[in-house]
């Protein structure tokens, strides 16, 4: 089954507020010794909580995206990588905690898996923890 992006309507309201989401595309080679390398000029689409289309932004040359001036609430994300399969991560932004970050998505040959990294520097969740199905 394919995933399918809806659009919102022109001239529907982006929502504003002071929330930011921060993250880093990342290509995994599969090779052992090596380390996983920026991804840049990737496409992120940032989705409403029910799918509908808000924007979206391409990884800058170290692999990072940004959507800032976000309102609180939940958000789904969505790297678009040609012939690889992909599912949204939901992401939750409040007011006790505005800015979502400190996470990678990672392309390898097969899948986009999620990568978080703590302040400990363990994984927090890798490709089940926040994945949902198409």
């Amino acid at each position: 089954m394919a995933f399918r992006i809806p659009r919102i309507p022109p001239g529907s309201p982006i929502p504003t507020g002071s929330g930011r989401i921060l993250g880093q595309m990342m290509y995994d080679t599969a090779q052992v010794s090596s380390p996983l390398i920026p991804a840049g000029d990737v496409e992120v689409v940032l989705l409403g909580e029910q799918g509908a289309h808000i924007t979206c932004r391409v990884s800058d040359l170290q692999g990072d995206f940004e959507f800032s001036n976000m309102a609180y609430g939940t958000y789904q994300l969505y790297p678009d990588v040609a012939g690889v399969t992909t599912s949204p991560m939901f992401i939750t932004i409040s007011e006790d905690e505005p800015v979502a970050g400190g996470f990678s998505l990672v392309i390898s040959e097969e899948e986009v898996t999620y990568l978080s990294i703590g302040e400990n520097g363990k994984d927090l969740f890798g490709a089940t923890g926040c994945i949902y199905p198409n």
